[in-house]
This record gives structure tokens, C-alpha cells and sequence, in this order.
């Protein structure tokens, strides 16, 4: 309304608890022929506004329409390999035959171009009506990630009321490993890195780019690393801290999928050799620091300042609660995610356009905000697109999928379960192979301009053409040479940070 006049005369609090002025949006009212907030509109118009005031105007319905135009079924088909039938069908199930429930994992932000596939997924539910009613909406198994108990290990007060320093500068991967460890420069600031502490994580297999992560572990002077196997990121430690398994300690479990229960891990057996639970870890830390006033405190005591939370105090969660049942249903979640199409958007609405959108991150990338705006803008991923034409020198690309037996690369020393997965392979289509002489049971190396990976073959009707699945699961010493990690990129979106396995192109040869 301001852009018409109105000023603003109230205010209201967002969501960083800061006052803004209340700045009602316009939109074009057919019931009074008459530009008005949107909350005194009765019958607000979806296109087709003439100038208001001398200001050519549209609305957000004809944005999306423009953007959708150009995908015709034809069009369509021709860049996702989906009949034309098929889109029909889909169409029909979503705005003719009730509700439908749609199901979108992570798999999808593996791209470079992954958060803009997600943002039209959600544009074409809400176009549909297919959120704020039971049966519909968007599934996508986010997780519940509780990782680290950072309220009790840095923001509590000591024993004598001594206030902490608090969290310290947040950085992202790539800037951290591509940038900051090299330069010792933030930004432009100064920011030396000398010693790198890693818990509960396997940063040198697991990240993309495994070149990059190497020179990174190999710049920095001093490497601590606390975990409960010898994985890849292990073997650079200069010091290596030996963390229970799971079996050796009593702890709450708190990271998994779509699960709305707390869960008391009970201890099962002695903990092995030098062994000791995280939390044991940290307090000797902090006291051999000096900062042992700091820890004045059990692990029971520990486990409730993660739970102090206005959900856990107004439940009255406890952890002799949860361990009086070993589980506590926890989730404040809705039953219907945006009941009655209630968004949490100022206007209460869904939003298609942001006039001025705000990347994840910052670390100095030129950004393009103009393909932020719009929720229904895509464009083609960074190499896995056919059309691309790195395409002709790197014809394949890579799905690095999860293996069912090791979740990440948890369970490589598990010898039961190498009877099931027992060597990395590269299952490839039998055409594929056939044109390039390949058998089953042929090593072959799949390479690009990062890096390689030796494996054996695995031929399999089931996949795409020009595409091959390879579990990326495997520590690097499992593979006959080099690693699947060192075949991706490590870069991000420009908006958003994501781990783009699945967006690789290589080329394969036969050994």
C-alpha cells in the first residue's frame, strides 16, 4: 500500500522478534473495482489488472502461468523421459481425483539445481489444492537431527555463574574446505584455522569432492577426531579419540526420520578398551582446558538442558520420563501441515514471489537473485542434464545411492553385512555395456576432470541409459582404486547449500 500512498501506521513482530512496519500487499478487488489490502478484498482478481496509479502491475497467478507456458506435454516428456501419457495421468490424479499425498525425499536436492526442482514440486500442490487437507500435502521424511547437545556443551553458565562465550563463527563446508583453511581469510577478514575437531561424522567420505577434502586434511596443523570406527577421516587424526558404540553407553537417541518418539538407548554391554562415552570425552576435555567449572554436571543433568526446551517444559519432558518407558512421544508437529491453507506467511497465504529473496549462506558467490523470486523458475542441472554438452566428453552420469547395509559408511567393518554388499560396483544398463565391450564382472574406471574410481561391473536391465548407480557407502582403501567421492563436485547452489552427488558426469572404460 505504500507503493499507492498509504504509509504505514502500524507495526507488527517477525519472526526475529523485530518490530517492521505493517505494509499491507495490494491486490485488485473485482467485487469494488478498486485496488485494496488483501484482507478487505472480497474477490480478489488473478490476472488481467490494468495499471494502478500509473503502475503496471500482475499478479503472482500470471507469473506462474508465464513460467509454465513453455512446458507443453511434448516438451516436458522430451527433458524428464516421462510419457506424455504419463504427465496426463498425473495431472487427472492431481486436480480431478481427491486427495493425493505426495512423497519427496532427499535424493532430489542432490543436484545442483536440486531446490528449484523442490520449489515447483511445491508450487504444483498448492495450484492443486493439494496442502492443508488430511490426506494431502507434501511428505519428504524430514528429519528430527540432534547431533550435538550445544546448549549444555557451550551456552551454560558455570558452576560460579560465569557467562561462556557461546558458539563461535558458523561456516559453511564449501567456503571452509574450498576457501577459508587455504587463505585463512572469511570474506576478506582474517580467519586462521590451525586445528580441526570432527565428532560423529566421515568427512572424507562422505563429502563431495573427496580431492578437495584431502587438501584440506592435509593444510590443517593439528586434526582431532572422536569416533567409534577407523573410517577414512579417522586415519588423518593426530589425535584420535576412541567414542563408545551405541551398545557400550546409555544415551537418548534423537536422530531419525519421521519419527515423533524419544528414545533411551540402554547400555548393553562394558565399554571396550579406552573407550568413553561422548559426554565423558567432553568434560575431560573442558577440564584439562581449565574449563572444567563449566561441566559441574551429570550426564542426566547434561541430557535435560537438551530437553529445557518451551515444548519439553511445558510437557514436563524429562529424561527419567523417557527412561521409565525406554520412549516419549515428543512431536508438536500438526496433524495437517497448513490446516485450512493457513501458511506462515505475513499474509497467512501461500507465496509464489518474493520481491527480495535471501540466500542460506554468504561466503562472497556472485548470486543471481532474479531466479530466486519466482517459486515455479527451473533450470537444467549442472551435468547430469543430457543436454549439456560436457555431456559428449563425460556421457554418463552417477547416482551415489545410499547401500541399505551401512547407512552412510557406519557399518563397513561389519563382516555379516559384506556378505550382502560386499565391493563397490557400477551397475550400468547391458546396452550401455555392450557398446563399450563390458561384461559382468569387468572392472572398469569411471573418471571426469576431478578425479576416479575403479570397480566392478553389475549389469542391470533396470537402469537408464546413459546413467549407472554406485553405492557411495564404501570407504576409499574398499575400492580398487581411488573413490566415488573424488568424481563429484563441491559446490553449492548459489542460494542454497547441498551436496550434489547425483549431478556427475564420467566417462567409463573397461580395464
Amino acid at each position: 500500500m505504500s507503493d499507492l500512498g498509504v504509509e504505514p501506521t502500524e507495526t507488527a513482530t517477525n519472526a526475529q522478534g523485530e518490530e517492521v512496519p505493517v505494509d499491507p500487499y495490494v491486490v485488485w478487488d473485482e467485487e469494488t473495482s478498486s485496488a485494496v489490502p488483501l484482507a478487505q478484498a472480497v474477490k480478489p482478481a488473478l490476472g488481467g489488472v490494468a495499471p494502478i496509479q500509473g503502475i503496471a502491475v500482475r499478479t503472482e497467478m500470471e507469473l506462474v502461468r508465464e513460467a509454465v507456458e513453455p512446458w507443453t506435454l511434448e516438451h516436458t516428456s522430451e527433458v524428464t523421459g516421462v510419457s506424455v501419457e504419463d504427465i496426463q495421468h498425473l495431472a487427472h490424479l492431481y486436480t480431478q481425483e481427491g486427495d493425493v499425498q505426495t512423497d519427496m525425499k532427499f535424493g532430489l536436492n542432490h543436484y545442483n539445481n536440486g531446490m528449484y526442482s523442490s520449489k515447483c514440486i511445491n508450487s504444483l500442490l498448492l495450484v492443486s489444492g493439494q496442502m492443508g487437507r488430511s490426506g494431502s500435502g507434501l511428505f519428504t521424511g524430514e528429519p528430527n537431527f540432534g547431533e550435538g547437545n550445544v546448549q549444555a556443551c557451550i551456552t551454560m553458565p558455570s558452576a560460579s555463574g560465569e557467562v561462556p562465550q557461546g558458539v563461535g563463527a558458523i561456516l559453511n563446508w564449501t567456503d571452509f574446505c574450498n576457501n577459508i583453511v587455504h587463505t585463512g581469510k572469511k570474506l576478506g577478514e582474517d580467519f586462521p584455522i590451525k586445528s580441526f575437531y570432527a565428532s560423529c561424522t566421515n568427512v572424507v567420505s562422505n563429502q563431495t569432492d573427496q580431492n578437495k577434502t584431502l587438501e584440506l586434511m592435509n593444510a590443517i596443523e593439528f586434526i582431532v577426531i572422536q569416533d567409534m570406527t577407523m573410517n577414512d577421516t579417522a586415519l588423518y587424526a593426530d589425535i584420535l579419540l576412541p567414542a563408545c558404540h551405541w551398545f557400550e553407553t546409555e544415551d537418548l537417541r534423537v536422530r531419525y526420520y519421521c519419527n515423533p518418539y524419544l528414545l533411551w538407548n540402554e547400555k548393553a554391554v562394558e565399554p571396550l578398551y579406552e573407550s568413553k562415552p561422548d559426554f565423558e570425552i567432553y568434560k575431560l576435555i573442558a577440564e584439562a582446558m581449565g574449563y572444567g567449572d563449566f561441566f559441574q554436571f551429570t550426564a542426566d543433568e547434561y541430557l535435560n538442558v537438551l530437553l529445557s526446551t518451551p515444548y519439553g517444559k511445558e510437557k514436563g519432558i524429562t529424561i527419567d520420563k523417557i527412561r521409565e518407558k525406554n520412549y516419549l512421544r515428543c512431536d508438536n508437529d500438526p496433524t495437517i501441515a497448513f490446516e485450512g491453507a493457513v501458511f506462515g506467511t505475513p499474509t497467512g497465504r501461500a507465496m509464489f514471489y518474493r520481491e527480495d529473496p535471501k540466500p542460506d549462506y554468504m561466503m562472497g558467490q556472485e548470486l543471481d537473485l532474479e531466479k530466486e523470486k519466482l517459486s515455479v523458475f527451473w533450470e537444467p542441472a549442472r551435468e547430469a542434464d543430457l543436454s549439456n554438452p560436457i555431456r559428449e566428453k563425460y556421457p554418463f552420469t552417477i547416482c551415489c545411492e545410499h547401500m541399505r547395509t551401512r547407512a552412510h559408511t557406519q557399518w563397513y567393518d561389519v563382516d555379516y553385512l559384506k556378505e550382502f554388499e560386499a565391493a563397490p560396483v557400477c551397475r550400468i544398463n547391458p546396452e550401455d555395456a555392450a557398446e563399450l565391450g563390458i561384461e559382468e564382472g569387468d572392472t572398469v574406471r569411471l573418471y571426469n576432470d576431478r578425479g576416479s574410481v575403479t570397480m566392478l561391473a553389475v549389469l542391470n536391465p533396470g537402469e537408464q541409459r546413459k546413467a549407472v548407480h554406485c553405492p557411495r557407502s564404501f570407504l576409499t582403501r574398499e575400492h580398487i582404486d581411488g573413490d566415488l567421492a573424488r568424481t563429484t563436485f563441491n559446490e553449492y547452489n548459489q542460494a542454497c547449500r547441498n551436496q550434489s552427488y547425483f549431478d556427475c558426469a564420467v566417462a567409463i572404460e573397461k580395464l
